[in-house]
């Protein structure tokens, strides 16, 4: 059985040759560069998430702006147009931040797994 370590800073020396042909075409990585890969990728998602996020706050209070000034004016069927594209963008922007907070949660969770492999990798008696 490999060990741990092994798995997470090294990749495997010793194989079979059906291995060694997989490898070959595709390698293993270790697994401590696949998470540093997949934290990375996260945080690029999670910031365009943000930006995203932003963006609709901007539409959002540009929106009600004009719901706002459409019921001044008393045009009501505008008011009413832009008040259902308002609920609109409100739904889009919950997904949207629903979407950035799992990512948050999922890119904490890989950094709290990286940091014990490091402790288990640094305590193993190698």
């Amino acid at each position: 059985m490999v060990s741990f370590s092994e798995k997470w800073n090294v990749l495997k020396s010793k194989e079979s040759l059906s291995q060694k042909f997989m490898g070959t075409v595709k390698p293993d990585a270790p697994l401590k560069n696949r998470l540093d890969v997949a934290q990375k990728r996260l945080q690029q998602q999670i910031s365009k998430l943000g930006e995203t996020e932003q963006k609709l706050k901007q539409k959002d209070s540009m929106f009600m702006d004009k719901i706002v000034e459409a019921t001044k004016t008393n045009n009501q069927a505008y008011a009413k147009m832009y008040a259902t594209e308002l609920a609109e963008i409100r739904k889009n922007n919950k997904t949207v931040s629903n979407a950035k907070l799992s990512m948050e949660q999922v890119q904490i969770r890989l950094n709290t797994v990286s940091e014990l492999g490091d402790v288990v990798v640094t305590l193993s008696p190698c």
